[in-house]
Order: C-alpha cells, then sequence, then structure tokens
C-alpha cells in the first residue's frame, strides 16, 4: 500500500501569525485564482486561499524527515518508518488556528494503519515517535505559545506535558487519508471491507462479521452506505467523523495532488474550520455563558462571510463537500446550535420585556392617582364640596376614591383581555 495522509488538529489564537525562518506564507497568484475560480465558486476560493482580510491564510514549514514510528506491543513491538514531508498552518477567521501534517508511507497496510492510529492521538503521538515530536509537535507548540489566546494559557508549560493543546476540543487529529493499493486488492466486496478498515484505522483482514470483538455487519453495511462515496471504478472515499478516506487504485501522483490540493487544501479544511467553530461556539455558550445577543449576532456574522452551501461549479467537489459535511455532523449541530441560542437571546428578551412591563405598570399606577388627585382638585374648584357633602374633606375623599375604583377597574379589564 502506498499511502499519503494529512493529520490535523485546532487551536484558538490570538492575533495575526507572522512568516519567520521556519514558517513561510503561502500566497496564490492571480492567475491561480483565476484558474481556479473556473471551478470553484470565487467567493469560496478568496475564502479558502487567504486572498480577503477575513479568510484563511497559510503558512508551511519544510521538514523532510523520515521518523520511526514504534507499533505493535511486547515482542510484537518494532518500527515503521514515516516521512513527513511539511507541516501546514491554517490561520482562520475567528481566531481559530488549523494546521496539517503531511506524512507519506509504503509498505504493509497493517503497519500504516497502526502508524496513524498512534499518531492521531495526541497523548500517544510523542510517546510512539519521539522524533515526530521533534520534528513536528514542537514547533507547533512554539506557534501556540507565542500566539495562543491569553498567557494563562501558555504558563508553565513544557512539551512533553503540553501536546494536548494542540487540540482544543476532543483528543484525536482528524486525518484525511489516501491509500493506494495493488491492483489484486481492488475487488468490489473485498476493496469496501478494506476501505472500512483503513478508515477506522483498524487491522486490515480484521473484520469478522461474527466474531466478537469486531464491527457487526449491520455497522459496517450502516457505515458504508451513510458515508460512502463511489462514483468511478479506480477510486471510492468513505467520510467519518474522525477521518476522510479515499481507497484507490491505478492513481498517479498527479491524482494525488490533485485531490490533496483542492478537496483536502480547500474543502475539508474549510469544513474542519466550521466544525471547530462551532466546537468552540458551543463551549462559549454551554459552559462559559457569554452572552446570547453576542454569540448570536457572531453566528450570523460567521455564517454570512465563512459559511458556504455550495462551493463548486462541479458535480465531483460538490459530492465531497455534501460527504464531508455529512461525515463531520455539522449541519444537525449548525441547527441545533443556533436553535439554542435564538431561544434563549428570545428567553432574555421575553423577560426584559416583562419588568419594562411591570415597571410601566407601576408608573402607570402612580400617573393614575396624581392624574386622580389633579382631576379632583379640578373638580373641587368647579362645584365646591362643601355645597355638595357638606365638607370639602368628605367631598375629596368620595370623588378620589370613586374615580380610582373606576380606573383601576379599566386596568383590571385591560390586562385581563391581553391575557
Amino acid at each position: 500500500m502506498k499511502y499519503s495522509g494529512l493529520i490535523c488538529g485546532a487551536f484558538s489564537t490570538k492575533g495575526s501569525i507572522l512568516a519567520d525562518d521556519c514558517w513561510k506564507s503561502v500566497v496564490i497568484s492571480e492567475d491561480d485564482r483565476m484558474k481556479s475560480s473556473n471551478y470553484y465558486y470565487p467567493e469560496f476560493v478568496n475564502f479558502c486561499k487567504g486572498v480577503t482580510q477575513s479568510s484563511i491564510h497559510r503558512f508551511v514549514m519544510d521538514v523532510e524527515q523520515t521518523v520511526a514510528v514504534a507499533v505493535g506491543f511486547g515482542e510484537g513491538l518494532r518500527d515503521v518508518d514515516v516521512f513527513v514531508s511539511d507541516v501546514t498552518i491554517y490561520q482562520a477567521p475567528y481566531d481559530l488556528t488549523l494546521f496539517a501534517v503531511r506524512v507519506d508511507m509504503e509498505g504493509d497496510a497493517n503497519d500504516i494503519t497502526a502508524v496513524i492510529s498512534r499518531l492521531r492521538i495526541v497523548e500517544s503521538a510523542a510517546q510512539s515517535s519521539p522524533g515526530f515530536a521533534s520534528a513536528v509537535l514542537d514547533p507547533l507548540m512554539d506557534i501556540y505559545r507565542r500566539y495562543a489566546v491569553s498567557a494563562k494559557q501558555v504558563k508553565g508549560l513544557d512539551n512533553a506535558s503540553s501536546y494536548s493543546r494542540l487540540v482544543e476540543y476532543g483528543n484525536k487529529f482528524k486525518v484525511f487519508q489516501i491509500a493506494v493499493v495493488d491492483d489484486g486488492s481492488w475487488e468490489e466486496e473485498k476493496s469496501d471491507i478494506m476501505l472500512f478498515e483503513v478508515a477506522t484505522l483498524a487491522p486490515i483482514g480484521s473484520y469478522n462479521p461474527t466474531g466478537d470483538y469486531s464491527p457487526s455487519k449491520s455497522y459496517l453495511e450502516k457505515t458504508l452506505k451513510e458515508g460512502k462515496i463511489s462514483v468511478f471504478n479506480n477510486w471510492k472515499a468513505l467520510s467519518l467523523f474522525d477521518t476522510f478516506t479515499i481507497l484507490c487504485h491505478d492513481f498517479n501522483e498527479g491524482n494525488i495532488a490533485n485531490y490533496i490540493d483542492n478537496y483536502f487544501g480547500m474543502i475539508y479544511v474549510s469544513e474542519l474550520f466550521v466544525k471547530f467553530y462551532l466546537f468552540r461556539l458551543n463551549n462559549n455558550f454551554r459552559l462559559n455563558n457569554q452572552s446570547a445577543d453576542k454569540l448570536l449576532a457572531q453566528f450570523e456574522d460567521f455564517e454570512y462571510s465563512c459559511w458556504f452551501e455550495n462551493v463548486s461549479y462541479n458535480f465531483l467537489p460538490r459530492l465531497f463537500h455534501r460527504a464531508i459535511e455529512q461525515g463531520l455532523e455539522i449541519i444537525p449541530e449548525k441547527q441545533c446550535l443556533y436553535q439554542m441560542i435564538a431561544k434563549q437571546k428570545d428567553a432574555r428578551e421575553k423577560r426584559d420585556d416583562q419588568r419594562m412591563n411591570n415597571l410601566l405598570f407601576y408608573l402607570t399606577i402612580f400617573t393614575i392617582c396624581s392624574t386622580v388627585w389633579d382631576a379632583s382638585s379640578l373638580f373641587n374648584e368647579m362645584y365646591p364640596y362643601e355645597h355638595y357633602f357638606g365638607s370639602a374633606i368628605l367631598g375629596f375623599r368620595i370623588v378620589v376614591f370613586a374615580m380610582l375604583i373606576i380606573f383601576l377597574l379599566l386596568v383590571v379589564v385591560a390586562r385581563i383581555k391581553k391575557r
């Protein structure tokens, strides 16, 4: 098996990341932007390629190193060589920074899935490969220290105990992977099972529909039905929550480069940004108790500037976009969060309206009392009470109480009708 994978994470940062000796800014040329705009919506190209201020800006660090990753247990423990090509940082809007580590391998499929299953778990990546930690995780931690949201986040951090900060929500890196197999492994049913095993990073050949510790046949069929893409006979893909996998044969380097540059570099990265933004929005709403008004206003701005219902004029990118969106479960979470935040905002506005109505009610009562007194004084001037009631004080009392009863009855009837 020949394998190319992108291992991805995200964390919050503050301020703009600056290019330096290690990290080079990636800027798209006008010609390339125009060419991409023939296939993808221009606004989507501008967003993904850092054309505007509020878009995704990229910085790449060349690694070009082969590192050893320990896999297996006990007597079966062994090192597998992994070539780390580069690390790309994607500085996105709303103070989110994503990154992707490009790794390549060629060899036994079981070794490959074992390596990625180790590297995608944040806690085990450094333990399984000190070389990977030195070449990849340490430079990323340096970026984290320099651009973290607050000084409290980086105080007292050392690399060995803090790599988990590179995945702000959860404990796993996301993986976009392309696995090229030989023609002998490419049979419809056999390749479907291999696709499932690679996507779940399970040992190849481990699926057994009757085995106690193997995924059930119904789960396999359900997963393939909901997340599988199959268009051409030389490849198929499976979109899951933690991985997006393309299994193929007769795939050349040009095909791989195109899929990584476009389907990963534009579609998957943009959808991953949306997912991490929703993670943080949920956290701010439920745990940090941020103002619903503020969150809803930011969410509506996010929808306008960073959310793309459709991304391409062509069917295949649109197919990938929908599959990735479904695999990451973006639409249900987005709708649920929006409804909850809007509901809380409406409830708070209702409470504020109720308080204002109560205040207006008390002011109305006070105004009525003042009006009654002024009116009774006017009546006394026009028709002196002492001539009709024998005493001015008694006249005032009778007229005031009568008017108060009439006004209060009118108020009570009005409130009852309103309810």
